[in-house]
């Protein structure tokens, strides 16, 4: 089978983690004032402030689960792994955790096709880099926890 190795470490894999959360405040404080300032807003809608704070606060929920899903993918691991990996041995294993990852996966993927095809505007592109970084982090995380059992 093709291998596809990553040259991560543990610490780029962190701050890697580290991008997915400080990513969703940071490309909301950048994307929502360009939509307000684009003028493609109701003059009597409320404030863009709740929606850019929002973003602060579903950061804060995503800590734990993005802390939590890196530190078991990563646990026993010295590297990122290979993005390819697959358990032969165990095979309703891999296909568990391949499915964990694939369901975000997807919706980002959907994401993805739609800032891409149909943008509401130029300042739909800003979510772009995040989208990207999230499914990296999401394919990242696959081959590590099945990686790391295989020893690839």
């Amino acid at each position: 089978m093709v291998s596809v190795r990553l040259p991560l470490g543990k610490s780029l894999v962190w701050v890697l983690s580290t991008f997915v959360i400080l990513g969703l405040p940071a490309t909301s404080w950048i994307y929502l004032p360009a939509v307000g300032k684009s003028g493609v807003l109701s003059p009597e809608a409320d404030t863009i402030i709740i929606p850019m704070m929002t973003s602060i606060f579903l950061a804060a929920l995503l800590v734990p689960v993005v802390c939590g899903i890196t530190w078991l993918c990563l646990r026993g691991n010295d590297n990122a792994g290979s993005l390819l990996a697959w358990d032969g041995t165990r095979p309703i294993r891999s296909s568990m955790v391949t499915l964990c990852f694939a369901i975000p996966f997807c919706f980002g993927l959907s994401s993805l096709i739609d800032e891409l095809a149909a943008p509401p505007g130029w300042h739909g592109l800003w979510w772009l880099p995040y989208t990207l970084v999230t499914l990296f982090w999401l394919a990242v995380m696959r081959g590590s926890a099945l990686s790391k059992r295989n020893g690839r």
